[in-house]
């Protein structure tokens, strides 16, 4: 391979085992048109193009054509090249732009002759606008806000209006107006013109100045037909109250009393009472709020919170399910075996001839006693597979104690805190 000006035409040329590839000896210009937008429909100003023969020798041109996606969006409005074009001469093309549909249109312009790699092209691209006027679509359509505090800015909820026109949407203002225009405010980016299938956004913030339902009119002014574009919005206004806890939990043994200090404060305004309720305290403690009914307005207001447990304390119960039995002759063999005691032990001291001492005999049958009644009350202490008897008391475990505050006015005005308690 080799690369030289073979020709002596003054550009290289390249040389390859198949033969030689000659540079084109003519020179198209542009290298492309971009008409830009264009209405559907209409005819844009002519645009030049060019064809500049080099200094070799006469060009044959063949014809001069259009071609590709949408050679008839495109149209030669006047052609001075002929059908030759001697050395060193340049012709010009005149070309324009009729869009026959919206979007981007392209096609090229076609220069045939004898000149080495013909044909030479020419790019062309413009965008047709469609000619409907302009149109508007907004949604959400009527925007309803969630509850609100008094005085408090939502969040913001965002209105998109879109241009379905094909012309472009010219937004002069976006206004309230109604029954609480100052509870509702707006921000928008719609200045500047909307073409033609493109959206804006109006971000719409709700700060209700009292309780209840709050409504207003968003009016949109622009030179769409339906201008001004009323929306409907509305929102709830609330007044509330918070709880919260200075400690959330409490470790004590049985026999004790777990405290707890909560605070209640006003939200947006709020001035009710509230009653307060606890709930899933221990089986056998109780649970009280004091006071059980509070006026919240302005500052905090604080309660304390008591469970009061019971100690634990073990005695012996009959086995659960027992009653005494009808038939006591289980008892024959114990009540025997004490009287023998006793006999033996009178006999004893005679032997000894000795003084009879009632109190030596004092502990044989309280022992006995003692025997039969543990028989009698649980039966598995002696062995016999009953239960061995009761705990009374706070039994020990993990409890979560609930307090709930509800306004009297308004049920659904209600707040429950969860407390810990931790029983040894």
């Amino acid at each position: 391979m080799a690369v030289a000006d073979f020709n002596q035409d003054g550009k290289l040329d390249l040389s390859i085992s198949e033969g030689i590839l000659l540079q084109t000896t003519v020179q198209p210009a542009p290298f492309g048109i971009n008409f830009g937008n264009q209405n559907v429909g209409s005819t844009s100003a002519p645009q030049p193009a060019s064809l500049t023969n080099l200094p070799t020798a006469t060009l044959t041109i063949s014809s001069v054509s259009l071609a590709g996606a949408n050679p008839g969006d495109f149209q030669i409005a006047s052609d001075s090249c002929g059908t030759s074009l001697a050395s060193a001469a340049k012709c010009t093309v005149a070309i324009t732009f009729s869009p026959t549909a919206k979007g981007l249109r392209t096609a090229s312009l076609l220069f045939t002759d004898n000149a080495t790699a013909s044909p030479q092209t020419i790019a062309l691209t413009g965008t047709g606008l469609g000619t409907a006027p302009p149109a508007v679509s907004v949604s959400p359509s009527s925007p309803t806000f969630s509850s609100q505090l008094v005085s408090t800015p939502s969040a913001p909820t965002v209105i998109t209006l879109t241009n379905t026109g094909d012309l472009m949407l010219l937004v002069n203002g976006v206004v309230f107006s109604g029954t609480n225009t100052s509870d509702f405010s707006q921000t928008n980016d719609c200045t500047g013109g909307l073409p033609g299938g493109s959206s804006c956004a109006i971000n719409v913030i709700f700060t209700p100045g009292a309780t209840g339902t709050r409504s207003a009119i968003l009016s949109i002014i622009d030179n769409a037909a339906n201008s001004p574009q009323a929306i409907a919005v509305s929102g709830n206004g609330i007044t509330d109250f918070s709880v919260s806890a200075a400690t959330s939990s409490a470790s004590i043994t049985a026999g004790q009393t777990a405290t707890y200090s909560l605070s209640l404060s006003p939200l947006g305004g709020f001035n009710q009472s509230v009653n307060l309720t606890c709930s899933g305290a221990p089986a056998t403690a109780t649970c009280t709020v004091t006071p059980s009914t509070v006026s919240v307005s302005g500052a905090a207001v604080h309660v304390n919170v008591a469970v009061a447990t019971i100690a634990r304390s073990h005695a012996l119960t009959p086995p659960i399910g027992f009653t005494m039995p009808r038939d006591t002759n289980y008892l024959l063999i114990p009540m025997l075996l004490l009287l023998f005691g006793i006999a033996r032990k009178i006999n004893a001291q005679r032997q000894h001839r000795t003084r009879f001492n009632v109190l030596a005999i004092v502990p044989v049958p309280i022992a006995a006693f003692a025997a039969l009644l543990c028989i009698f009350l649980t039966q598995s202490s002696c062995g016999s597979g009953g239960t061995s008897g009761g705990t009374t008391g706070t039994q020990a475990g993990t409890y979560t104690v609930s307090v709930t505050a509800t306004s009297p006015s308004n049920s659904a005005i209600t707040h429950t805190t969860s407390l810990t308690l931790v029983v040894q």
